[in-house]
């Protein structure tokens, strides 16, 4: 409870109301001025002794589970509450307002009950801010697991795309070394995007589709060049931003899985107001393991779980023929 700028407020905030209902509970119906308020003051020294005594005995003992330990120091703080309270307005009184005359107006049992009670109340004072405390920490925490897992999940999508882009534009070198100079510096920028953009949490769309474009052209290396192979975007994705790579493993798995003896791809991204749409459909090779999307798939629906709950819709088609996904999120951040 001590310490943070908070708990300095929650603090100023207790002993404030404190000191004005008790200041109101002496006055009663009469007032008797600056009297009343030295009272008053007097009246909280033993409290605040007994109440940060208390906090300590919270920290060392309680927190740590020796309860009966706590126990013992809870009932001798009551035991000091009330002599101190005594010992203050017999002989303290008298030494810091020499001017004014000061008894204890009330009795062993009534002071004990209010020692008591303020010690009762500042250990639930104590437990509540602890709790809160501990909830704030798991929030933390959580945000820095789930942020750890999307950085783990975004670095298994670059080394995928890195060796298949190498591997199809070696296989092209031979062939056509002019193309190949083409592709490579498609690959470099697609490499200067993963390295330097996809640090920030968001990217524009734009630039997420200038990339996504580099990387589809890349993969259609896989293919034949008369392959019917399409990418469509379709809308204003202007002011919009995405979380960067989502689309990445869905498209990757379009290619690896398609019929390569007549490759069928249709890739489309759609934007419809604060909605972005990826419909993608291609017809289904020899490849076993095609139907569950392997672990790209499971890339996309554990990012889109932890960066999109709740706003985005994602379902799969298939057959023995064809494989459609629909994945449809919200960018709207309200």
């Amino acid at each position: 409870m001590i310490g943070s700028i908070k708990s300095w407020v929650l603090q100023i905030c207790f002993w404030g109301l404190s000191y004005f209902l008790l200041l109101s509970l002496f006055r009663g119906e009469y007032s008797t001025g600056q009297a009343d308020h030295v009272y008053t003051f007097l009246f909280h020294l033993p409290l605040l002794l007994i109440v940060y005594l208390n906090y300590l005995a919270f920290q060392r003992l309680f927190k740590t589970d020796r309860i009966g330990l706590y126990a013992f120091a809870f009932c001798f703080l009551a035991v000091l509450g009330v002599t101190s309270h005594f010992l203050i307005f017999e002989l303290l009184a008298e030494f810091l307002f020499p001017g004014f005359y000061f008894i204890s107006y009330y009795s062993v049992a009534a002071i004990t009950a209010t020692t008591c009670g303020y010690l009762v109340l500042s250990l639930l004072l104590f437990l509540s801010y602890n709790w809160f405390r501990l909830r704030e920490k798991e929030t933390e925490l959580q945000k820095e697991n789930s942020q750890i897992r999307i950085e783990s999940l975004k670095a298994q999508v670059n080394p995928h795309f890195l060796f298949n882009s190498l591997n199809n534009i070696y296989s092209l070198t031979t062939e056509n070394p002019r193309k190949s100079g083409k592709y490579m510096l498609q690959l470099s920028d697609s490499l200067r995007y993963m390295i330097y953009d996809t640090d920030s949490d968001y990217v524009t769309v734009e630039k997420e589709l200038e990339y996504l474009t580099n990387y589809f052209e890349l993969e259609k290396l896989r293919l034949e060049e008369d392959s019917d192979v399409t990418f469509k975007k379709i809308g204003d994705f202007s002011g919009r931003a995405i979380a960067p790579l989502i689309f990445v493993p869905l498209i990757e798995n379009a290619f690896k899985f398609v019929d390569r003896s007549q490759p069928i791809i249709s890739i489309r991204i759609s934007m419809e107001g604060s909605q972005i749409r990826y419909l993608a459909e291609n017809n289904i090779g020899e490849n076993p393991g095609v139907k569950k999307g392997g672990k790209g798939m499971k890339n996309v629906r554990d990012r889109l779980a932890l960066i999109y709950p709740n706003k985005h819709t994602l379902s799969v088609d298939e057959s023995e023929q064809s494989y459609r996904i629909d994945l449809q999120i919200n960018l709207d951040k309200q």
